[in-house]
């Protein structure tokens, strides 16, 4: 189990820089009152696609993934393996989040569309964060056992 949580939050981490550094940029920007980089008629268009973007990849599309991951886990079990991949592919779905919201506070979109960006790129990091306690729950809702693991590797 430790080497399954050690593999998820360096995956974790790497999936989140890119969403910390735009943040960091876009502080950046607001800081030395640059205003927005778009076009005045732009920001808008841009803001709803931002938002509609992230709400579709940090709520909608891990909530289908998880639900389609259950379906398959009931109907063939599970490994450690295949639920790191599950994970894996989660934590993308999220970095990807997270970089449109980042690109959302660059871009200084309105704070409509700013602000719903941000929350559910945060809602997804939240979803995604792989807790010892969490990963376990998981892994005995999907049939999936440590003991039985350890006590037939330390047989053999």
């Amino acid at each position: 189990m430790k080497d399954l949580m050690k593999k998820m939050w360096m995956r974790f981490f790497i999936s989140v820089l890119p969403f910390t550094l735009l943040l960091v940029a876009g502080y950046l920007v607001h800081r030395n009152n640059s205003g927005s980089l778009l076009p005045d008629g732009a920001t808008r268009p841009v803001g709803i696609l931002l938002l509609f973007g992230s709400v579709v990849l940090g709520v909608a599309v891990p909530i289908l993934s998880r639900v389609r991951f259950h379906n398959i886990c009931r109907k063939n079990g599970i490994s450690p393996d295949s639920y790191l991949s599950h994970q894996s592919r989660q934590m993308v779905l999220v970095g990807i989040t997270g970089v449109l919201a980042g690109g959302a506070y660059l871009l200084v979109v309105a704070g409509l569309y700013l602000y719903g960006s941000v929350l559910a790129a945060l809602y997804g990091i939240y979803s995604v964060l792989p807790y010892e306690v969490k990963t376990a729950g998981e892994l005995k809702a999907y049939g999936f056992t440590f003991n039985a693991v350890d006590s037939r590797t330390t047989d053999a």
